[in-house]
């Protein structure tokens, strides 16, 4: 090529030192914006993205992505498309990895963080820990001695005889909150529900070990 083109080398050159200004202009200005949460979540905010530049949002949306998996551009241009929606939705990235477009944030999460679960706390049991979301329930006198079982959110769900999507549409919860919402049934009835039920009889907390893996 150099023979072909004399200077060759040269241009290159000119076009990779172009490029890392270009990575580290966009790096100083974005700094900050992409915010790692519990359990490795990376979100944005909705109302900060969609007032960013195109090139700055695909920037952001790379940044993202390179710290999870191998990123390709189609991967930036199927995100680019799902922020365009008008509906809270996700779709699957490489590595188990799903991107999701809610009302206030975008986020890119495993899958295994909202895959369903179901377990029971047996009888005289005080607490029940939720590996899968690094979440401990805690248990008053009054729970203590009662079989529970403890789940995320299913299609139907009602509480207090009132459609749970309904209820957390009214409360504004987006969809990975929703489905990361923890929900407690005795005997086949939700009796809490996670960012909804107020109820000193039982607490939760975070396992930071957990979280920190």
């Amino acid at each position: 090529m150099s023979e072909y083109r004399p200077g060759f080398e040269n241009n290159i050159l000119s076009i990779m030192k172009d490029s890392i200004r270009f990575d580290s202009y966009l790096n100083d200005k974005l700094k900050g914006l992409v915010d790692i949460q519990e359990q490795g979540v990376l979100g944005v905010d909705r109302a900060t993205f969609d007032g960013l530049h195109d090139v700055e949002q695909d920037y952001i949306l790379h940044q993202m992505s390179s710290k999870l998996f191998r990123v390709e551009k189609r991967h930036i241009e199927d995100m680019k498309h799902l922020v365009s929606s008008d509906f809270s939705v996700r779709i699957d990235m490489p590595a188990g990895y799903r991107f999701e477009k809610s009302a206030k944030f975008l986020r890119l999460f495993h899958r295994r963080l909202v895959d369903k679960f179901d377990i029971v706390k047996k009888i005289g049991s005080d607490s029940v820990e939720i590996n899968q979301l690094g979440k401990i329930l805690s248990f008053g006198d009054e729970w203590v001695d009662k079989e529970l079982v403890i789940r995320n959110r299913l299609v139907g769900d009602k509480f207090k005889n009132k459609k749970l999507k309904d209820i957390f549409i009214d409360k504004k919860l987006d969809l990975y909150t929703r489905d990361t919402s923890l929900i407690i049934l005795y005997d086949n009835c939700i009796v809490w529900v996670e960012n909804i039920s107020d109820d000193d009889t039982i607490t939760l907390s975070l396992n930071r070990k957990i979280l920190e893996l």
